[in-house]
Parts: C-alpha cells; structure tokens; sequence
C-alpha cells in the first residue's frame, strides 16, 4: 500500500472515530441532563412562587462552571431548560478535552 493510501486510511478512520466519540459524549451529556432535570422536584406547595424554579436553573457549560441564577426562570416541566442544555451541548466539541458541567445554584439546591 503507497503511503498516501495508508495516510488517506488513516485520515478517514481518525474523522470517523471522531465523530462517533462526538456523537457518543453528546448522547451520554443529554441523558445525564434529562435525569437531573427530571429528578428535580418542582418545589413546595407552600411557596407556589417557586414551583419550576430548580428545574429552571440547571445550566450546562464547558471548561467552568456557572455560578448565576434567575430566579425568575420558571419551569415546571423541565422542557425549556432541557432545550437550553441541548444546545449548550450542541456546540461543545467532543473530540477536544473539555470539562463539562451541569450545575444550579438556586440557594435552596445547594444548600
């Protein structure tokens, strides 16, 4: 085999593996997510003001962790915040070496 087939081989074999660790690492971070934010109780009844309010304030980034929260971010179901992560993930690439965190500093979630 010439050299250059056996670097186009190898080309070809090192953007596959990439994109399948990519693809992998992105499906693995989603279902993380997803549980987190399933998991999280939509609050007490006796403070209907924050009901949704931990579903709301989870936060996915790359390389830090955030440190902020809204507490208007209300979100009873987890489907916006989900969709927020989503596309926080979405754009971290998998191939480098990132440190990815899923985070909520909503007081009473740290506490």
């Amino acid at each position: 085999m010439p050299a250059s087939n056996f670097t186009a081989t190898i080309a070809a074999w090192s953007a596959k593996t990439a994109a399948q660790l990519d693809d992998g690492g992105r499906r693995v971070v989603y279902e993380i997510l997803r549980r987190v934010i399933e998991r999280s109780p939509i609050g007490d009844p006796e403070w209907p003001e924050h009901s949704g309010q931990l579903k709301g304030n989870w936060e996915v980034s790359s390389d830090a962790p955030t440190y902020s929260y809204d507490i208007t971010l209300l979100d009873e179901n987890g489907d916006e915040t989900l969709l927020r992560g989503y596309q926080v993930i979405d754009a971290i690439r998998f191939d480098k070496n990132y440190d990815i965190f899923i985070a909520n500093h909503v007081p009473y979630a740290v506490s």
